[in-house]
């Protein structure tokens, strides 16, 4: 049987768009919001019932709570870049798991990765 889970997380760190002609070529920062849906099955579930521990979205956006992220992501991170590396990095160490991740800028804009079938 399929099965769907979602979480939420929010971070706070600042970032630069490099290459970009606007304000957002300035430092800056946001209140960042990463919604995570995790797609697998019943047969993915561990020995206590969890598909995917929620702690897992925590933890990896600890690693850039309150963070310059220019400095510490190897990527130009914009919004889209930001939903593509984490998925990316849940992908590889869940690899049985489909993940759609949405990052979101403020209240009215985001970026999201991956789609359920």
């Amino acid at each position: 049987m399929k099965i769907t889970l979602r979480t939420e997380c929010n971070f706070e760190a600042a970032h630069q768009l490099c290459g970009y002609n606007g304000k957002c070529s300035r430092l800056h920062g946001h209140n960042w919001k990463v919604e995570c849906f995790v797609r697998g099955t019943t047969e993915d579930f561990d020995n206590v019932g969890i598909l995917w521990d929620f702690k897992n979205l925590k933890n990896k956006l600890e690693e850039l709570d309150h963070q310059l992220l220019n400095e510490v992501l190897e990527i130009n991170p914009t919004a889209e870049q930001l939903a593509v590396w984490l998925t990316e990095e849940f992908s590889k160490a869940h690899p049985k798991l489909m993940f759609r991740i949405r990052v979101w800028e403020n209240d009215k804009s985001y970026a999201e990765t991956g789609e359920f079938i």
